[in-house]
């Protein structure tokens, strides 16, 4: 059995990644503005209410049908405490760039990838959707096309060409 620890150290893909994948937002969002506020209540204590005011820089995917330079509102909750193995979202600085897989709940949206709701694509995602991108995969995709001026004809272990039939 392989410890979640080693596979961090080892640089393997974990699981999470697949939110993700299957998020129905993928986006590059603007953060316009970002709110925190401590949470106090009694049964809320230690979270914070995170509110993003963002616009969209660019669409790679909308099950709702988002568009570039729409204004879009991002609200969730958030542990002020974290540690080891931490599933929140990040909270982007405001002014900062960045991805965002989210779902549509009503008229906001809902981190929907966990601590990678505004992370990049890992490499080996973006190898999936491109593997053209990939090098160590390229040439096991396409048979290598050999130099226009080879001779083609079969050959002894001596080199000489062999007579064609």
């Amino acid at each position: 059995m392989v410890s979640g620890a080693s596979m961090l150290a080892a640089g393997e893909p974990t699981t999470d990644r697949v939110f993700q994948d299957y998020a129905p937002e993928y986006l590059e969002i603007r953060a316009v503005s970002v709110q925190t506020a401590a949470d106090t209540g009694w049964f809320n204590n230690g979270k914070s209410r995170v509110k993003i005011q963002a616009e969209v820089t660019q669409v790679y995917r909308s099950a709702s049908g988002l568009r570039t330079g729409q204004k879009i509102q991002i609200d969730f909750d958030r542990k002020n405490s974290t540690g080891f193995g931490d599933t929140q979202p990040t909270v982007p600085a405001e002014g900062a760039v960045t991805t965002a897989f989210l779902r549509k709940a009503g008229a906001i949206y809902l981190p929907a990838a966990r601590q990678y709701t505004f992370a990049p694509l890992s490499q080996q995602q973006l190898n999936q959707l491109n593997p053209r991108r990939n090098p160590a995969t390229s040439a096991t995709t396409s048979a290598p096309t050999p130099p226009a001026d080879t001779d083609l004809q079969p050959h002894s272990e001596d080199g000489e060409a062999l007579p064609s039939r």
